[in-house]
């Protein structure tokens, strides 16, 4: 069985982009006082059981509460017979600590999990352990071997911290001496991965997590681990991460046994833009990476599992099409695990079909018979995945797996499908080659793009998709000796899937309005969705394209820019500032004119500068507002009286969108006979429609009243009004908003 090992996982990010692997920051020990199943801070379960003589009693293995030490909880095994406490893990582990409160030279200890014995010497004895966190003062250490087992005189709080390239499903502890031992179980609650404005936060498994800075982004990689479950994760986001860079890609198949074919590539899903808010709950984002489908090899008698060595008693020599790989998850989003390739099974015909999945498994080369399409979503849009390829019977060549990149063929691999969200570009979901068996043939069929497994032959055994990239495996081959010594048929591993989010550090462009005032700029804003992974400190506007930037020193959301002329036009942009120190993306250009105390609208049909177009338009003579003619206001023109006659209806004028302030006041006076009492008659009603955020001069209803109201979301929010202000023939009335007076609201009708 394989050891356990220390090495970092493999991982695509390109060489050129430094990778900082995350640290546990905190643990808890698992502590339930009888068999059972504890759920931890993070949510992790560990079951924990007892077995062997007298198990759950305290003459065999059981929770032990009279041993004073500075661990929260032990457990002991003992001299009876087969005395072991198996922790059993709801989802793979990476890491743990083991403790062991006391172990004498002559009562030794084994610790094994569902991959072997750990090998627990020092790292510096070329072992796997991560760190020896040391005795309790004046105790001594232990001595650790290769085959799991403990030793020492006194070996006392002894806490070892241990990692694991291939997760592990179990750890078993079993006293394998004269007396009693104490031993105990922690995991990881919470880790951090990277460091400085790219730190993340995720809750174990933290040996499989990195997260380095590329440029003004962060890149976050969780990586997958051997075996059958796939690796779980707990990602919260920084605050005011908003859009991401998603890739995410399932676990590649492995491949068939003989000519059997190739296995097929995870599907391949990226989102460049991706809301990332509707993937997440209670403050995390779960993640699940895809493992590679396992391989199988023959010893003679059975097709095994390559990691557990187990078999399929139901099928004919244990003969299966190649596992398929197991699905990536982002939040809502899956991307499906590649299709196991067929295998050259003489005896049930089903097998000899490639499995569906993310793309399609390779089928036999000895039944000819087609692969099968790669997962039930077309290809296109965001997701990539393709047919597995035909078997050749004639020429006994198992047929390639499907790829991200194109389909499987008889004689050649799906390609790869390349991404650049780690920095640079990388192939990722390549299918695996299919094989020749035990033909006469010695060429190799290539995986796919180079990342895909090669199939194998008569002397040469096939090989693993590439970890990391959830490329299909190749198909097992025929080769006599392999490391087990047996006429293997060896069947090559799909590799591991991948989950990569890539976020800028910099935010968004904020929302931003504006409108002219004496002499300087109002502007409301508001911060965007994404900041860049930190709180926004400070805004900046520039008025010239962002040549310069000034501060606002302020987040209130309203400011006032002064020391402008009044009458000239401005461009405003605005950009965030966030606490990291990233300067974010500019807004539109809001452009506004600041204005001064006195006339800033006026239309007078006298004037002779008033008309231009034949009477289409009329030239505002304060500004350089235009009021159209609308109805039939522009066909009732009065020559002779220099009037227009409105039909009190719908003969109106409107004029382009303004950004006047009036937070200071303002006067209105209009000339006008308003002849019969039609209901509100108009003389301004300025803003967005009746009603509807704006004010209203004119006739209340169809009394003589004259009314000046504001209305704001439909709601009428001042109004005043000249009880029989209006009178018959031609007179000038005018109302006057002063806010800073005891008399906000005067009206008058021919300047009384």
């Amino acid at each position: 069985m394989p050891l356990v090992g220390v090495l970092s996982a493999i991982n695509p990010l390109s060489p050129a982009v430094p990778i900082a692997y995350a640290a546990p920051t905190s643990w808890e020990a698992v502590n339930i006082t009888s068999a059972g199943t504890d759920t931890l801070a993070s949510g992790a379960t560990v079951a924990v059981s007892f077995s062997g003589t007298s198990a759950g009693t305290s003459s065999g293995a059981s929770y032990h509460t009279d041993y004073t030490n500075a661990y929260p909880a032990y457990y002991q095994t003992t001299n009876a017979g087969s005395s072991k406490v198996r922790f059993t893990f709801g989802a793979p582990v990476s890491e743990a600590r083991i403790h062991f409160a006391y172990v004498e030279s002559s009562d030794p200890e084994k610790v094994i999990s569902n991959l072997g014995p750990l090998d627990l010497r020092s790292v510096d004895a070329g072992g796997v352990l991560l760190e020896d966190v040391g005795p309790v003062a004046g105790l001594t250490a232990g001595n650790y071997s290769s085959e799991g087992v403990i030793t020492g005189n006194g070996t006392s709080g002894r806490t070892l911290q241990l990692q694991f390239t291939t997760a592990v499903d179990w750890i078993e502890f079993e006293g394998i001496g004269n007396g009693r031992n104490f031993v105990g179980l922690s995991l990881p609650v919470a880790a951090q991965a990277g460091t400085g404005y790219c730190a993340q936060t995720v809750d174990h498994g933290s040996n499989l997590v990195s997260a380095s800075q590329v440029g003004n982004d962060c890149v976050i990689s969780f990586s997958g681990s051997k075996g059958s479950n796939p690796m779980e994760y707990s990602w919260t986001p920084n605050s005011g991460v908003d859009s991401i860079w998603l890739l995410a890609v399932g676990g590649g198949g492995a491949g068939g046994t003989d000519e059997g074919g190739g296995g097929g590539a995870g599907l391949f899903v990226e989102y460049t833009n991706l809301d990332l808010s509707s993937h997440i709950s209670g403050g995390a984002v779960d993640i699940e990476v895809g493992n590679g489908g396992v391989g199988r090899y023959w010893d003679g008698t059975w097709y095994r599992d390559k990691i557990t060595d187990e078999y399929d008693a139901d099928e004919t020599n244990g003969e299966l099409p190649g596992a398929n790989g197991g699905d990536s998850i982002f939040g809502t989003i899956t991307a499906d695990g590649g299709g196991g390739g067929g295998t050259a099974d003489n005896d049930t015909s089903a097998h000899r079909n490639g499995r569906d999945g993310g793309s399609g498994g390779g089928g036999a080369g000895e039944s000819g018979m087609s692969g099968s399409r790669g997962g039930t979503t077309a290809t296109g849009g965001n997701e990539f995945g393709n047919l597995g390829g035909n078997g050749d019977q004639t020429n006994k060549i198992g047929g390639g797996g499907g790829g991200a990149g194109s389909r499987g063929l008889i004689s050649e691999a799906g390609s790869a499908k390349s991404s650049a969200i780690t920095g640079s570009s990388v192939n990722y979901a390549a299918g695996g080659g299919g094989g020749r068996g035990n033909s006469s043939s010695n060429s190799i069929m290539s995986g796919g793009s180079g990342i895909g497994g090669s199939g194998g032959n008569n002397t040469t055994e096939a090989s693993n998709g590439q970890d990391g990239t959830g490329s299909g495996g190749g198909e097992g081959g025929g080769a006599a000796a392999d490391t087990r010594g047996t006429m293997s048929f060896m069947a090559g591993d799909g590799g591991d899937g991948i989950v990569i989010v890539r976020y800028s550090l910099v935010p968004e462009a904020p929302s931003l309005s504006a409108a002219g005032t004496n002499g300087g700029i109002a502007i409301s804003y508001a911060p965007p969705d994404h900041t860049g992974g930190s709180a926004i400190n400070d805004y900046e506007y520039s008025l010239d394209a962002g040549g310069t930037w000034t501060s606002l020193g302020e987040t209130d959301g309203t400011s006032t820019i002064s020391g402008l002329t009044n009458n000239t036009s401005y461009s405003i942009t605005l950009r965030a500032i966030n606490a990291d120190g990233f300067d974010g993306a500019a807004s539109s250009p809001v452009s506004v004119t600041p204005s001064g105390a006195g006339e800033i609208l006026r239309f007078d049909a006298t004037h002779p500068d008033s008309f231009q177009s034949g009477n289409s338009t009329w030239a505002d003579l304060a500004s350089s507002v235009d009021a159209t003619p609308q109805g039939g206001a522009a066909d009732n023109f009065n020559s002779r009286t220099k009037s227009f006659d409105l039909d009190g209806s719908d003969d109106h004028f409107s004029i382009t969108t303004t950004n006047f302030d009036f937070s200071q006041g303002l006067a209105i006076h209009a000339t006008a006979d308003f002849g019969e009492a039609d209901s509100f008659e108009r003389l301004i009603d300025f803003g967005n429609g009746s009603a509807s955020d704006n004010f209203f001069l004119g006739r209340r209803g169809t009394t003589s009243d004259l009314q000046y109201v504001v209305w704001a979301a439909g709601v009428a929010k001042a109004d005043c009004r000249a009880v029989g202000g209006i009178i018959e023939g031609v007179h000038t009335y005018s109302v006057v908003i002063d806010p800073t007076s005891g008399s906000p609201c005067s009206m008058y009708r021919d300047g009384v």
